[in-house]
């Protein structure tokens, strides 16, 4: 696994971390309550990582297209990011 770059994977994989030592200390505990309760968060762990990772793809997709777009229309780009500073500067000044 890749070290995390965003703060919030980070702590989301700290979150998991503690989840997991959770489980560990759970090993031997023979209660239903704690055995159900310690699956369901085997599940959740599982699911989230899924959805991080579908999430990342989703943004290296993303990032990947608006670098395409930007490339093939540098001079239309650059006007629009002009245009989207000036307005941003004209509401901002008129507070």
């Amino acid at each position: 696994m890749s070290s995390p770059r965003h703060p919030l994977e980070r702590r989301l994989n700290s979150v998991a971390g503690h989840a997991r030592t959770l489980i560990e200390a759970t090993v031997d505990a023979a209660d239903q309550r704690v055995v159900g309760a310690r699956d369901g968060l085997l599940r959740a762990l599982e699911a989230g990582g899924d959805v991080l990772d579908h999430a990342k793809e989703r943004v290296e997709e993303g990032a990947r297209s608006v670098d395409k777009l930007v490339r093939k229309h540098p001079y239309e780009t650059l006007a629009v990011a002009f245009g989207v500073g000036l307005l941003a500067g004209v509401l901002a000044r008129r507070r």
